[in-house]
C-alpha cells in the first residue's frame, strides 16, 4: 500500500486553503485514503522541507481540472533513493503519473529507475545535460542514466552549449542523443512538442529558466527561459499520452526568494496537470483514428511513411521495417506537420535523420 511509503499533509494551512476555497486547485486534491484505482495523477515530496511553499501556491490557483483525479500524497517517510524508486515502481503498477518534488537532484535517477520497463526515453530540461565526459569516462549526477543500456533515447531541451564542453556535446551527439538548445527554442517553442512527446519521463532541472524568474535555483543559470514559455512546455509534457512520469528537481527554497520560487514550480505543475486533463488518446494509446501519408525520398531507398492524427492534429513517423531492432517498444516518432512537408520536397530534417540513425 502506498501508505507504507509516505507521510501524509497534516500542514493545517493548506487544509484550510482547501476548506475555504472550493473552487481552488486544492479542494479538488485527492488524498493517501482514496485507493490507487482513483488517483491518475499523485503529487509527492521527497522531503517535507520547501515542499510546503510550493504546495501552498499550487493548492491556491484555479480549478479547471475538476473531472481528473489528482491526488497529493505526502513525502516520502525516508529522503532515500532506494525508497523513492520502491514506490515509483509501485505508482507506475497502479497506472498513477508521479509529479516528484525533490531539490536534490540525485533523485532524478529514482524517477528513470522507478520504471519497470524497457527502452525508456528520458528528456531533460536543463541548461546542460548533467553529466560530462572526462578521459572517456562519464561524470555527474545524470552519468548513471547516460550509460544505462535501458536509455533508448535522452533529450536535452533548453541547453546552452556555454555549459557544455566539446568531449560531451560529441559524446551525446555519437550516441544520437537529440539536442533542443535554447536559442532554437526561444525562437521557436512549438519545436519541442515532437522532443516532448518522445519521452517516458520528464525531469525539470529548475535552472533552465532564468534566475531573476526563480531564485532559489541551483545552480543558478542567469539565463534561460521565462515562465510562461516553460508552462506552455509544461503543458505539451502533459499532453503526451506516452509521458508516464515527471519530476522537478534543483531548487533550494532556503536559498532565494522562496514564495516567487514556489509560485513558478506551482503554475509549472498546474500547467502539466492541464495537459493530462487534455490527452487526446493518440499512439501509442491507439491507431486507430491515424492517417496514413507515404514519401518517396532520393535519399533513403524505402518510403517514408508518416501518420496523422485525426483527434489531434499531431505526426509521427514510422521507422522502416528494415530498421527496426527488436526489444524497441514504438515505431513511430513524433515529428511536426513542418517535417513532413520537407521529407515531400525531399529535404529531410536533421533530427529524423538523427533519429533513423538511432535504429540502425
Amino acid at each position: 500500500m502506498l501508505d507504507n511509503w509516505l507521510t501524509p499533509i497534516h500542514a493545517e494551512s493548506l487544509l484550510q486553503i482547501a476548506a475555504d476555497h472550493p473552487q481552488h486547485l486544492g479542494a479538488h486534491l485527492l488524498d493517501q485514503t482514496e485507493t490507487p484505482e482513483k488517483v491518475r495523477v499523485a503529487l509527492i515530496g521527497s522531503e517535507a522541507s520547501g515542499t510546503e511553499s510550493i504546495r501552498k501556491a499550487l493548492y491556491q490557483l484555479a480549478c479547471h481540472t475538476p473531472n481528473l483525479a489528482v491526488a497529493d500524497l505526502g513525502n516520502l517517510r525516508k529522503p532515500e533513493l532506494d525508497f523513492a524508486i520502491q514506490l515509483l515502481r509501485e505508482l507506475q503498477a497502479s497506472h498513477i503519473i508521479p509529479i516528484f518534488l525533490a531539490p536534490d537532484l540525485k533523485f532524478i535517477q529514482a524517477l528513470f529507475r522507478g520504471q519497470a520497463q524497457k527502452q525508456l526515453n528520458m528528456g531533460l530540461f536543463a541548461q546542460s545535460p548533467g553529466f560530462e565526459v572526462i578521459e572517456g569516462k562519464v561524470h555527474g549526477p545524470m552519468a548513471s542514466i547516460a550509460k544505462d543500456p535501458d536509455l533508448a533515447n535522452f533529450s536535452l531541451i533548453g541547453g546552452q552549449a556555454h555549459y557544455i564542453d566539446a568531449t560531451t556535446m560529441q559524446w551525446m551527439e555519437n550516441r544520437h542523443f537529440e539536442q533542443l538548445r535554447l536559442g532554437s527554442l526561444r525562437s521557436n517553442l512549438a519545436a519541442a512538442e515532437p522532443y516532448i512527446r518522445d519521452t517516458d519521463l520528464v525531469a525539470v532541472q529548475l535552472n533552465f529558466l532564468k534566475q531573476i524568474e526563480a531564485p532559489a535555483q541551483h545552480p543558478p543559470s542567469p539565463s534561460g527561459l521565462f515562465s510562461e514559455e516553460a508552462c506552455q512546455l509544461m503543458r505539451y509534457a502533459g499532453m503526451s499520452d506516452k509521458l508516464c512520469g515527471i519530476g522537478f528537481f534543483g531548487y533550494d527554497l532556503q536559498s532565494g526568494d522562496q514564495d516567487q520560487t514556489a509560485a513558478v514550480l506551482a503554475q509549472l505543475i498546474w500547467y502539466f496537470i492541464e495537459g493530462v486533463d487534455n490527452r487526446k488518446g493518440d499512439f501509442p494509446v491507439s491507431k486507430k483514428n491515424l492517417i496514413e501519408y507515404i514519401v518517396q525520398t532520393r535519399e533513403w531507398n524505402v518510403p517514408l511513411v508518416f501518420w496523422k492524427s485525426n483527434k489531434s492534429g499531431r505526426w509521427w513517423m514510422q521507422i522502416p521495417e528494415q530498421k527496426r531492432k527488436l526489444g524497441k517498444r514504438h515505431f513511430l516518432v513524433p515529428c511536426s506537420y513542418e517535417n513532413y512537408v520537407s521529407c515531400t520536397n525531399d529535404e529531410i530534417p536533421d533530427r529524423l535523420i538523427r533519429i533513423l540513425r538511432r535504429f540502425d
